[in-house]
């Protein structure tokens, strides 16, 4: 037996490729749905928030390493590392 995917609009299920049965053809449907899994649920307000303040609270505290501050630094190394182009 065939099997085809199809969508239902309007009350007509709609194969989304033509089948190779002719015209008033009887057949019997077996409805599968496919499954959609979400990771997890959206998070909305207080949970929002807490997760937020959990995630910051394990970032590392004072300006991050990579900044226009320290750019001579990350291009062209500090005086002495190995990787001073000086």
């Amino acid at each position: 037996m065939p099997t085809f995917s199809a969508i239902y609009k309007d009350g007509v299920f709609r194969p989304e490729v033509p089948p190779d049965l002719p015209d008033g053809t009887a057949v019997q449907l077996t409805i599968v749905t496919p499954i959609i899994r979400l990771a997890q649920t959206p998070l909305m307000g207080q949970a929002l928030l807490d997760r937020i303040q959990a995630i910051a609270a394990k970032a590392k505290p004072g300006p991050p390493e990579n900044t226009s501050e320290n750019v001579d630094a990350i291009l062209y190394g500090v005086k002495g590392d190995p990787g001073d182009v000086r």
